[in-house]
């Protein structure tokens, strides 16, 4: 999306720090809920709640497990990538859900 608007993607910050969610026990990936994990980041800084707010963006992440994913405990599930601010424990459990 920034490059079809003219920008360049070496020109947007990058982020400063990384956060693994992994999980805690056997099992399967039941579903992502790409929504809940949209609003955490949007609480986060990655996002406009008020046309106000400033985004960051440097806030972002990458789902690591896919649904239907056998993972076994401290297999990775997601990266939360942030700035200066690692998210906090709230921000992480409702990424994780």
């Amino acid at each position: 999306m920034v490059v079809a608007q003219g920008g360049r993607l070496v020109d947007l910050p990058q982020p400063t720090g990384e956060t693994v969610l992994r999980a805690d026990d056997d099992g399967y990936v039941a579903g992502i809920d790409g929504l809940a994990i949209a609003q955490t980041l949007v609480k986060m800084g990655a996002g406009r709640q008020v046309s106000s707010d400033v985004i960051d963006p440097r806030i972002g992440v990458r789902i690591e497990a896919e649904r239907g994913a056998n993972v076994c405990p401290g297999a990775p599930l997601a990266t939360v990538f942030h700035g200066d601010r690692a998210p906090s424990a709230e921000h992480l459990a409702a990424i994780a859900k």
